[in-house]
């Protein structure tokens, strides 16, 4: 027995569903003490390498939605907060996210 559909077209495809990203915005509290660059533009970042001045430069590369980001948040805090009264420090944060312009 054959039975045969011809006329027929069924899609199983899923509409593809997006939305846009939110706008960036500071990943640290501004009164955390550290630099932030929410739009990813290292001008800032370079003026500060320029100058110097700091023993010890950290920068944290980071994505707003990524779970290891927000897990290293408060560590990066932290390590902050304990190296302003050892030497003389810089923290900032850049954000590394694609397409952030938009």
């Amino acid at each position: 027995m054959f039975v045969g559909v011809d006329s027929v077209s069924v899609s199983f495809a899923w509409p593809t569903v997006t939305r846009s990203p939110p706008p960036p915005r500071h990943f640290f509290r501004r009164s955390s003490g550290i630099i932030d660059f929410p739009y990813g533009d290292l001008t800032g970042l370079m003026s500060l390498l320029k100058e110097g001045g700091e023993e010890l430069l950290f920068v944290m590369y980071y994505a707003p939605w990524c779970a290891e980001s927000m897990a290293a948040r408060e560590e990066f805090a932290e390590a902050a907060k304990h190296m302003d009264n050892e030497v003389s420090s810089c923290h900032m944060t850049v954000c590394c996210t694609d397409d952030i312009s938009t």
